[in-house]
């Protein structure tokens, strides 16, 4: 399994799997602890590493049909101070 902390998959390279495996649906399930894994919420995420959270958020909620947690997640990232992810965030929220 792959470290979420690991330098050498950037945030952007780990939310293009996130997005790859939302799409496989159901038939992901297994990474669903991986993706839990990138959405730990450290102080001090770069703004990649905060896109990242949510995407994994999203994909989990993809993959097991339930929204509750990519909410959850989108609901913090609500007040982000970049305007594009609150947007993100907010449009997430209506799940």
């Amino acid at each position: 399994m792959l470290d979420r902390r690991d330098t050498q998959f950037s945030p952007y390279v780990r939310g293009m799997a996130c997005d790859a495996l939302g799409s496989i649906g159901s038939g992901a399930f297994d990474a669903v602890p991986a993706l839990i894994e990138c959405t730990a919420n450290e102080p001090g995420l770069v703004e990649e590493a905060r896109w990242l959270r949510l995407r994994a958020a999203v994909a989990i909620c993809r993959i097991t049909g339930d929204g509750k947690f990519a909410r959850q997640v989108a609901g913090e990232l609500a007040d982000d101070p970049e305007e594009w992810l609150r947007e993100k965030a907010v449009e997430w929220i209506g799940l």
